[in-house]
Order: C-alpha cells, then sequence, then structure tokens
C-alpha cells in the first residue's frame, strides 16, 4: 500500500471515534438538560427563539416547552383583561383571544397543545406589533389554519407503516374534534338559533341558522358544490373565525377570497340580519356517545370533565350542507362539505 492510500486511511478510521462522540452527546444533551432544575430548565426554554428543533429533540424538552408557552399564553390573555380606560385596541385584542380559544379548547384538552404551543410565541408577537383588526385578523386566520392542518403531520408515518387502525381511529377523532369545534364557533354567534335537532334512522340531523352572516360561491354554476378535503374544510372554519371575529365587535365586513379553485364571498352584516342568514345542517353517523358529545358542543353544555372519546373501528362520518340565502329573493347559495367519512 502506498504511503498516500496509508494516509487517507489513517485519516479515516480517525474520523469515526469523533462521528460516535458527536452522536453520544446529541443523545446526552436531552438528558443533561432534564437534570437541571425545573426553574432552570423553563428559563433556558425561555431564550429558544425558534423552538422546533428543541420539541423534535426530546418529548421531555417538549413537554417543558408546552408547559412554559401554554404558562406564557395564560399571562397574554391575562394582561389583556378589561380595563376601566382603555383604546380601540384592547377589545379587539381580547376578542382575538376569545375565537381563538373557542376555536382551539378542545384540541388543546385531548393532548393536542404542543401542536398549539409550536408558533404561539410568534403570534403573541405578531398581534402586540398589530395596531389595527386587519392585521390581527389575518394573523389569526393563518395561526389557525396552520394550528389544524398541523394535527395531521405526526400520523403521516402511520398510516403507511405498523399501525393503520390506531392511525385511522385518531383521525376519525380529529374529525369528532373539527366538528365540534366547528359547531362551538357556531354557538357564539350573536343571532344563532338551533332550528331542528332529530334522531333519523341511523342518523342525527342537526339544523342551525345565523342571522346577518354569509358565506357563498361566486363561481357556482350549477348543482351543489362541494368543498373536498381537509386543507378547505379548515379553511372554511377560517372563514368562520373571521365571521365571529367581527360578530363579536359588532362590524360589519363583506370579502372574497379563492380557496383551491373557488371564489368564495362571506360577511357580516348585523344592519340586514332580518334579510341575510346562513343555514347549516350536519347529517352525522356515529357512536351514541360521540353523538352526545356534539349534542352537548351546540348547547353549550359540555363539561371540561367529559372524556372525548372515539371508540375504536367506529363508523363515523359527517356530512355539512351550507345555505346562504337573503330572504327577500330566491338567491341562495350553497356549500356540501364532508367533514368527515366512513374509510
Amino acid at each position: 500500500m502506498s504511503a498516500s492510500n496509508r494516509k487517507r486511511g489513517h485519516g479515516s478510521n480517525s474520523l469515526e471515534p469523533n462521528a460516535k462522540r458527536s452522536r453520544v452527546q446529541l443523545e446526552e444533551a436531552p438528558r443533561q438538560l432534564m437534570s437541571l432544575p425545573r426553574e432552570l430548565l423553563e428559563r433556558i426554554v425561555s431564550k429558544v427563539a425558534l423552538p422546533h428543533n428543541l420539541i423534535r429533540t426530546s418529548e421531555s424538552l417538549r413537554d417543558v416547552y408546552t408547559d412554559y408557552i401554554m404558562n406564557c399564553h395564560r399571562c397574554f390573555v391575562h394582561s389583556h383583561r378589561q380595563q376601566p380606560q382603555e383604546g380601540f385596541r384592547e377589545p379587539v385584542v381580547r376578542a382575538v383571544l376569545k375565537v381563538l380559544s373557542e376555536a382551539t379548547d378542545y384540541f388543546i384538552r385531548c393532548g393536542y397543545g404542543p401542536h398549539f404551543g409550536y408558533n404561539l410565541a410568534a403570534l403573541h408577537a405578531r398581534i402586540s406589533a398589530s395596531t389595527n383588526m386587519s392585521t390581527m385578523n389575518v394573523h389569526l386566520n393563518r395561526f389557525l389554519c396552520m394550528f389544524l392542518l398541523s394535527l395531521e403531520r405526526p400520523l403521516v408515518s402511520l398510516r403507511e407503516g405498523s399501525a393503520p387502525a390506531a392511525a385511522g381511529n385518531q383521525v376519525q377523532h380529529r374529525r369528532l374534534l373539527l366538528t365540534m369545534t366547528l359547531l362551538n364557533l357556531l354557538r357564539q354567534f350573536r343571532f344563532f338559533r338551533i332550528l331542528s335537532s332529530d334522531m333519523k334512522l341511523l342518523h342525527w340531523q342537526l339544523k342551525v341558522e345565523v342571522d346577518g352572516i354569509f358565506l357563498g360561491v361566486l363561481d357556482q354554476l350549477r348543482g351543489k358544490p362541494s368543498l373536498l378535503g381537509l386543507n378547505q374544510h379548515i379553511h372554511i372554519v377560517g372563514l368562520i373565525t373571521e365571521m365571529l371575529l367581527h360578530d363579536q365587535l359588532g362590524i360589519n365586513f363583506v370579502c372574497n377570497k379563492t380557496i383551491h379553485g373557488r371564489t368564495l364571498q362571506y360577511g357580516l352584516n348585523l344592519n340586514c340580519r332580518r334579510n341575510l342568514r346562513l343555514i347549516l345542517m350536519f347529517t352525522v353517523l356515529a357512536p351514541k356517545n360521540c353523538i352526545l358529545l356534539l349534542q352537548k358542543a351546540i348547547a353549550g353544555e359540555l363539561d371540561l370533565t367529559d372524556p372525548i372519546h372515539m371508540p375504536p373501528n367506529s363508523a363515523f362520518s359527517v356530512r355539512l350542507e351550507m345555505s346562504s340565502k337573503l330572504r327577500r329573493s330566491d338567491s341562495r347559495s350553497i356549500i356540501v362539505m364532508q367533514l368527515a367519512k366512513l374509510d
């Protein structure tokens, strides 16, 4: 063997101990951090500008960061409580935080706190830097859609891997939470009412109405346009939170938005609420305990101690038909969504 080859061989072998040492150090780092006092550990975590890598490094560190950021969120909410004298901005911030809570509480209760906390510090910073409602509304909508979409990512590998049944059940559980969240958001509108709630054979049918809001497809030609896919469903939830934010503040608005090739018009007009309404018909096939949860959600009777559980291998589907109508005309826009479907 030539001298040059011997040198290369010696050099490559010398790298192996360094590589092994680096791997060991990476594996030991979370353990070393977790051995620190809790107060000091939270102080270290608070200095992390981008928590993404920290969260992925260790489940224990993820839990520490989640506890820390959720405590920060509670402090942030408390700091914006109502004051005797305040300007225009504070009521808007409170309304944003209230709508955010109504749109995420069920998920947080069911263990999705780490997903909620993932970009929460950035949301706090953006709200604090915002000086008007339109920018806060954009930040709220974007955060909520990112949060709801992020819930799907951990289960992608499971669907293709060794636990498809468990993955499928968790997917259906999240669809249940999404449906409960939508019902909870609807009941927050000031002119919301339940038109009917009936069991028909195996299905539960719920019909609700919200006066003063509208949501329709501008480019509708014939039939009932269907919004397919979770992304579109989440964007619709985002539009409803946007309308709810304006409803909380009593501010009329109208907006057009294109979602996956369809142009939607939506808004709020409290001055014409007697002539304007959105009707939503839910048709649900689900186990009895899930239907009971949905009934409690729409009635505002769900207790914090009530478990939100999806039995394994349950048949669960939710079809939603939304009809936006002007009462003094025959003009109507209908949207159909399959919020959950049978596997």
